[in-house]
């Protein structure tokens, strides 16, 4: 006599409802396993058949998938939304950790989502990871999915799984679906485990579009991480000397002048990597540059100063001068030049030595105090004043370019 499985393989509905006409002729195993096969291959008619048969519809196989499971993996609509509408239980976990509806996100399977949705699975289901089907979807770059997951009610934009990561760290981190999430009201500014921020993420590859969206969002650009470092994500960004993200940040007030556990800025940073078109960035756009000393507190290793002349960086030492930076450990330096590698003919450095004591000429101090006033918002507050082409220039310290 033929076996379930090798019916439920033909589709064959009719002998079907012959072997199984009388109750407790066929092993519930069989029966069970009939099931499985018949969800997996999409034919709805045979689930129909083996679940009014006795057939238990959460029975699992070897990876504790059920037939709705398998339903969707493959997806098979018809046969999902059957097995679903015979209230099977949607949440099981298969061994791989997920239910149903985070096999259908991470296969891409659209309409079987919409299908599930529509149908009453949770749409913030959890994984065992704890990861929702939005997580999911974005980390796994299935745009349309996420999507469709954003435009339904209830919907947790803010979900956090085990390892601290919401959708939006994710998207920041790929650089791919941040605009989507923050018109939907993803924050910002919640930490991973790791102690980093969406933004920090973004800092860290260096993607500019991604920083310059969170800038413009409800994004507090101060944030530090929570590693014993306690960096900004202005800290990485001027490391690694991506100059436009500097410029994004900056405008979105943050402080350049933040320091880390060790006392040091972003400027240090940018530094000590030898990004010095960064460094003149950082310079250019802050408004309180004039203001900065190190605090007492700091180890000399910390000051950017002495930095500069330990590194024998004659054009930052300039910068720095003509600038304002730090005039007291300016003036130390230039004082004691022997104690450092600082190369430059003895004219050169008579001229900037005067140039580092002698008083501001009114243009000079008229500039620092116009970007002192300005504050920490100098640049786009710079954009707002109706002056000339010129007079916004020497503002923003064009004559900086000028120095070798």
């Amino acid at each position: 006599m033929a076996s379930v499985l090798s019916i439920v393989k033909q589709n064959n509905v009719r002998m079907l409802n012959i072997l199984v006409a009388i109750p407790g002729s066929v092993p519930s195993k069989d029966l069970n396993d009939g099931l499985l096969l018949a969800a997996k291959e999409g034919y709805t008619d045979c689930v129909d058949c083996l679940i009014k048969a006795g057939a238990d519809i959460d029975t699992t196989d070897n990876s504790c998938q059920t037939p709705f499971y398998l339903a969707v993996c493959n997806n098979q609509i018809p046969s999902a939304l059957f097995l679903l509408r015979s209230g099977n239980d949607c949440d099981i976990l298969a061994k791989n950790g997920y239910a149903a509806i985070h096999i259908a996100v991470k296969k891409n399977h659209h309409e079987c989502v919409r299908v599930l949705l529509e149908n009453g699975v949770d749409i913030n289901s959890r994984d065992s990871g704890n990861n929702t089907p939005l997580i999911l979807a974005v980390a796994n770059k299935k745009y349309l999915v996420a999507e469709e997951l954003l435009s339904r009610p209830g919907c947790d934009v803010n979900a956090q799984n085990s390892d601290g990561w919401t959708a939006l760290h994710y998207a920041a981190h790929m650089a791919a679906g941040v605009d989507m999430l923050l018109a939907v009201g993803a924050n910002p500014n919640l930490y991973n485990e790791d102690g980093n921020t969406p933004l920090m993420l973004a800092a860290i590859e260096g993607f500019s579009k991604v920083v310059n969206n969170l800038a413009k969002a409800r994004c507090d650009v101060n944030l530090k991480d929570k590693s014993d470092a306690e960096k900004t994500a202005m800290h990485t960004i001027a490391l690694k000397g991506h100059t436009e993200c500097i410029v994004d940040l900056l405008e979105a007030g943050m402080n350049m002048n933040m320091f880390d556990n060790q006392y040091r800025t972003p400027l240090w940073y940018a530094l000590s990597s030898g990004r010095y078109s960064a460094v003149q960035t950082l310079l250019k756009f802050s408004g309180h540059i004039d203001s900065f000393r190190c605090p007492e507190q700091a180890p000399a290793s910390s000051c950017p100063v002495r930095l500069a002349f330990n590194r024998g960086a004659l054009q930052i030492v300039k910068q720095f001068i003509l600038t304002g930076f730090d005039k007291g450990h300016m003036r130390s330096c230039l004082l004691s030049p022997e104690e450092f590698a600082f190369e430059a003919n003895q004219a050169e450095k008579e001229m900037w030595f005067l140039y580092a004591h002698q008083p501001l000429s009114l243009q000079q101090l008229s500039r620092i105090w116009i970007r002192h006033h300005l504050g920490h918002f100098f640049y786009q507050n710079l954009d707002k004043l109706p002056v000339p082409k010129f007079l916004r220039d020497f503002l923003l310290m064009k004559d900086l370019d000028e120095i070798q």
